[in-house]
């Protein structure tokens, strides 16, 4: 392996120049791609959970201050809808607000959508200020409680990222060690024989 980066390090370099530069124009111009990187960002066990909280606390924050400013219900949800960085939430909820152009409750259009889902509390959080009149307050509520989770969910990774990064320091120091060490007792026991 030693051989292999001493003979090809340009090459290596290169190939990862390239292949960073490719995934960033591919994500920024190719749509399809920035979709599906997306839905798998969505899908990973502990980003995926904040990325949705930060994405859907932003749309509540907001869809409530259009509401709480006078502009329509269904015109406030398509400029809402606008302003997710997520391409797989985006598409959902373009969709979803088009429905709600149409006549339809948003909490029913995102549950009948086909594309990404957006977590069960929310659809529920959203059903219910539909139905009690009172969405403003409950998308200030929801918007205030995904942004105390992700705070929260942050702290909890950061703090377990520290014994995680311990020992990848550790094993890195090690192998250095024995990349040392080695070829001086294999020299010790050579001289012996």
């Amino acid at each position: 392996m030693s051989d292999f980066f001493i003979n090809n390090w340009l090459n290596v370099l290169i190939g990862l120049i390239i292949a960073v530069a490719l995934f960033q124009f591919s994500y920024a111009k190719v749509a399809s791609f920035r979709k599906f990187i997306d839905k798998i960002l969505l899908k990973l066990p502990a980003v995926g959970n904040i990325i949705q909280n930060y994405e859907l606390g932003r749309f509540s924050y907001i869809l409530s201050l259009m509401l709480d400013s006078g502009v329509s219900y269904a015109q406030a949800v398509k400029l809402a809808s606008s302003t997710f960085n997520n391409r797989a939430l985006k598409e959902t909820f373009d969709e979803a607000a088009a429905k709600v152009v149409e006549g339809n409750k948003l909490s029913v259009a995102l549950y009948r959508s086909r594309g990404t889902k957006p977590k069960s509390n929310f659809l529920q959080s959203i059903a219910l200020g539909e139905e009690s009149s009172s969405v403003s307050s409950v998308l200030k509520s929801m918007a205030k409680m995904y942004n105390e989770e992700n705070r929260d969910r942050i702290k909890v990774l950061l703090s377990l990222m520290e014994p995680f990064m311990m020992l990848f320091i550790g094993a890195i120091v090690g192998t250095i060690v024995l990349a040392m060490l080695l070829p001086i007792f294999s020299m010790s026991l050579g001289a012996k024989h």
